[in-house]
């Protein structure tokens, strides 16, 4: 390992609300890091908790000088939320972590030795492994089908051990996964105003591919996820998101036109279809959930007339990032 003074500074940034518990253990786990703490901050986003989120964290880290807490007096939702971490951020990489994730204490030297020595690497994560099992694998990164929208997640559910040696390279990353903040600077911020939640991550990924970046996964790094309990958004938010951001991104996305068209029938009919029976025997909240997604297919296809994809942004040499 790099000796302290030319270790690269890493500043944290994690979104919460309503999960102080997750987010304590979260912290612990960055505190047992291999990785002088010297070099790191940890900036957390309180996203208008109303469990005390806030007084729980300055009571128990309010001498920490590492730690910064900056507090939304309304729900804003994930990307607005990282978008504000990454403002006060004073790193060279960045590193994205849900507060219901807790990392292995060789993930942050692995992570950062991968990126020293592979420069032209875009967004880089961690194995997630799931909480109740730690061997067993939840996420190695995602490949996005643009016809479909639909994410595949190929090695969900094997043994963690069969791919630990391995590289993986990816579409996406979910959950945890870190890139240096000067491919911010060109990439832009999570889209908040297209992606407030829901797609925001895949779409600030396939953004870097559309860039010419290349993503991974790093299995020799890992973080386990605790998948049990609460959102940043409520159900109502979740349906509606879901079903909204599928149409808008199947519309930056889509490389030609019979691409486009079909792109977005699928992005419609599936999530649509797929939930109308999930939820068929939820008598109680059925037509809410139902008017909630058509509510986001109307907007999400109203708001995909109106954006061009990548590519065609990318072929005009306009600039494809967000920034707030």
């Amino acid at each position: 390992m790099e000796t302290v003074k030319t270790l690269p500074f890493i500043s944290f940034i994690i979104p919460t609300h309503n999960r102080v518990e997750k987010l304590l253990r979260l912290i612990s786990s960055i505190e047992k890091s291999y990785y002088d703490k010297s070099r790191m901050e940890i900036i957390i986003i309180d996203d208008a908790s109303t469990d005390n989120t806030s007084e729980v964290v300055k009571d128990k880290y309010g001498n920490y000088n590492n730690l910064m807490l900056l507090g939304n007096s309304k729900s804003e939702l994930v990307s607005k939320s990282r978008n504000r971490g990454i403002k006060q951020s004073k790193g060279e990489y960045i590193f994205f972590v849900d507060d219901d994730v807790y990392l292995d204490s060789d993930t942050l030297p692995e992570l950062v030795k991968y990126f020293q020595e592979n420069r032209n690497t875009g967004a880089l994560g961690p194995l997630i492994c799931e909480h109740n099992d730690h061997g067993k694998v939840w996420s190695a990164g995602a490949r996005m089908n643009i016809w479909t929208g639909i994410a595949a997640f190929p090695y969900k559910g094997r043994q963690a051990v069969e791919i630990r040696e391995s590289i993986i390279e990816c579409d996406c990353l979910l959950t945890s996964f870190m890139i240096r903040k000067k491919v911010i600077q060109q990439a832009g911020y999570f889209n908040s105003e297209l992606f407030p939640f829901f797609h925001e991550e895949l779409d600030f990924c396939m953004r870097l591919r559309f860039l010419g970046y290349k993503n991974f996964c790093l299995p020799s790094a890992e973080v386990w996820h605790d998948r049990s309990t609460g959102s940043l958004a409520n159900k109502y938010e979740i349906y509606y998101y879901g079903t909204r951001s599928i149409i808008i991104a199947q519309a930056l996305w889509s490389k030609n036109i019979f691409q486009y068209f079909i792109s977005k029938l699928f992005a419609v009919m599936i999530p649509f279809c797929v939930n109308l029976i999930k939820n068929l025997y939820n008598k109680n909240t059925y037509p809410k959930k139902i008017s909630t997604m058509l509510k986001g297919i109307k907007d999400g296809l109203k708001i995909s007339r109106q954006v061009d994809s990548y590519k065609k942004l990318i072929k005009q040499n306009k600039n494809i990032g967000f920034f707030e």
